[in-house]
């Protein structure tokens, strides 16, 4: 596994997510990095739901032990950032 990895926020319908992934998927080809998708914004409360299982990605959706503290914690997340942590 590479030692970094690429981290793509998901939100919005199909064409937000495509595009989103495109993104990350080009910066992690070129850093030689994984692909993880973050799809915690897909809740039964969303009107959107998470589309691209429907397409052969290159990446996987990340568990909650792989990402960063969210937004919603912000103890957490001012934590992680001074800690090192980047957006």
């Amino acid at each position: 596994m590479p030692a970094s990895r690429v981290i793509s926020r998901l939100h919005g319908g199909l064409g937000n997510q495509l595009f989103q992934y495109a993104v990350g998927r080009a910066v992690s080809l070129r850093s030689g990095s994984d692909l993880l998708l973050d799809a915690r914004q897909y809740t039964k409360d969303n009107p959107f739901s998470y589309d691209l299982a429907h397409f052969a990605i290159a990446g996987r959706v990340a568990s909650n032990a792989e990402l960063p503290p969210g937004k919603d914690q912000p103890l957490a997340y001012a934590r992680w950032r001074m800690l090192g942590g980047s957006p």
